[in-house]
């Protein structure tokens, strides 16, 4: 892909996305921040020179920087606040403000993560403004920016587009194709990182139960990594068994069972002053299997629960 590209927006994530493609040197590389400052110190005097940058480039006007590019990298803390930046109406897509026009026949990557709905919505706008949408999301610290350890998700735009632009999402990290629809891209990066927000809410918890009962917090972490790497190779039985709606089966863990460990680790948390909020976000679905008197089946059964509470999976036993 050939072009040049504007990064809207400096913080962490954009400020190492505009650092990596500048010292690629396979763009010419333009910023815009709100904070002109920001913008202008990108890099320092000596940066400049020891490594020769000349594909560089900071704009105060945001208008200067759209005319000037074909690929326009959106990284933003909100979804608003990408509105707010083009002065368009979030409200009224009926007429597009200057900026937005301005957007015709460019790619436009927003890497902001958000929800479906609100990708939906700057979807129907970059239609309006006839421009190539690509809706990105990303995972990552802004130290992996340039790695396979950075992950770049897109939807919202057919394969052709994404083949287009994917030279550039290579230069920033690992790029995957999640589907056309718009919001699919938020629909993975939201899974991926509840599922990892449960992991380390799940390990502050222990953390809480070793310091109150004096045991090592060192010696838990080890198990606790070690049970990581082990734990993997349930996360394919847990998908085969949603997948199949197969509860009934190769059980590894009752809902009978887990339940009463979950209690008995409750009433130690309440008897100990712990915060119990995360055991009893635990424990809802697993007493709603219980009261439906599915506490024979799968733990795995619970996925009914998060995918749907009123489920007829749910019906009070005859």
């Amino acid at each position: 892909m050939e072009g040049k590209l504007l990064v809207v927006g400096l913080g962490n994530i954009g400020a190492s996305l505009a650092r990596v493609a500048v010292l690629r040197k396979q763009f010419d590389v333009v910023v815009w921040n709100r904070s002109v400052g920001r913008a202008k110190n990108l890099f320092s005097e000596k940066e400049m020179e020891e490594e020769e940058i000349e594909n560089f480039s900071f704009v105060e006007d945001l208008a200067d920087g759209i005319k000037s590019c074909d690929i326009v990298a959106i990284s933003l803390i909100d979804y608003q606040c990408a509105y707010d930046a083009l002065h368009q109406n979030s409200d009224d897509f009926e007429t597009l403000s200057p900026l937005v026009q301005a957007l015709e026949g460019k790619y436009v990557i927003h890497l902001t993560s958000s929800i479906p709905s609100e990708s939906q919505k700057w979807k129907n706008l970059m239609d309006k403004a006839n421009a190539f949408n690509v809706d990105g999301c990303v995972i990552g610290w802004p130290s992996m920016v340039g790695s396979d350890s950075f992950s770049v998700m897109v939807s919202g735009c057919d394969e052709k587009t994404f083949k287009t632009v994917r030279p550039l999402l290579r230069v920033w990290g690992k790029p995957t194709y999640v589907g056309n629809e718009p919001g699919q891209a938020d629909a993975l990066d939201i899974a991926v990182l509840t599922y990892l927000q449960g992991i380390k809410f799940g390990f502050m918890q222990g953390l809480a139960l070793c310091e109150q009962a004096g045991v090592s917090q060192e010696t838990y972490t080890e198990f606790a990594k070690h049970y990581l790497s082990v734990y993997s190779s349930v996360l394919d039985d847990t998908k085969d068994k949603v997948q199949a709606r197969d509860y009934e089966n190769n059980i590894n863990t009752s809902v009978s069972i887990l339940h009463k460990f979950n209690r008995n680790v409750l009433k130690h948390a309440k008897e100990t002053g712990q915060s119990t909020e995360l055991l009893v976000a635990i424990d809802a679905p697993l007493s709603a299997l219980v009261d439906a008197g599915k506490e024979k089946v799968d733990q795995t059964a619970c996925f009914e629960y998060m995918l749907d509470q009123k489920s007829e999976f749910f019906a009070s036993p005859q």
